[in-house]
């Protein structure tokens, strides 16, 4: 499965539409990311035969506090990567506000759930926001693979 990451102009300026037509045989599923109580984003998709699903979800692009992926959502992007992958789907476009973190923090972890690697994720220009990363993977029940311990920082660890 190719993954895509954007941002939210990028998808909303017909980015996956554009891929659509340009890749006609392909099916597509999206990850769409919004800040809390930000507006909803328009997910503009070309066909609706080449659109498995649009997973909506809204968190802040925190990695502490109340805003920040939840468990349930973390559960919920699991499945719904490992859905997608057993239906087919060729690509998976996830996007949140800027595209750099909390969409390639969840690219890298579908990566990982796939069996793909991730390591384009950990480059410039994304800046992944580690708790999505980690608590996807945990979800999935998964461990962050050799490679992705290099850039990931342990808290925990810091503060003994």
């Amino acid at each position: 499965m190719q993954i895509v990451v954007m941002s939210m102009e990028d998808v909303e300026h017909g980015e996956i539409a554009g891929m659509q037509t340009r890749q006609p045989n392909s099916l597509f599923a999206v990850i769409s990311i919004r800040d809390l109580g930000a507006r909803h984003v328009f997910v503009i998709t070309q066909r609706a035969k080449q659109t498995f699903g649009v997973l909506r979800l809204d968190y802040d692009d925190d990695e502490f506090g109340p805003k920040a992926i939840t468990p349930a959502q973390a559960k919920e992007t699991a499945d719904f990567i490992r859905q997608a992958a057993s239906a087919g789907v060729d690509v998976l476009c996830c996007h949140c506000k800027a595209g750099v973190s909390r969409s390639a923090a969840t690219a890298a972890a579908a990566a990982e759930i796939l069996g793909q690697n991730n390591d384009e994720f950990f480059k410039d220009p994304y800046f992944l926001n580690i708790l999505v990363y980690t608590s996807i993977l945990k979800a999935a029940g998964k461990t962050p693979k050799r490679g992705a311990y290099d850039r990931v920082v342990n808290l925990e660890d810091d503060e003994q």
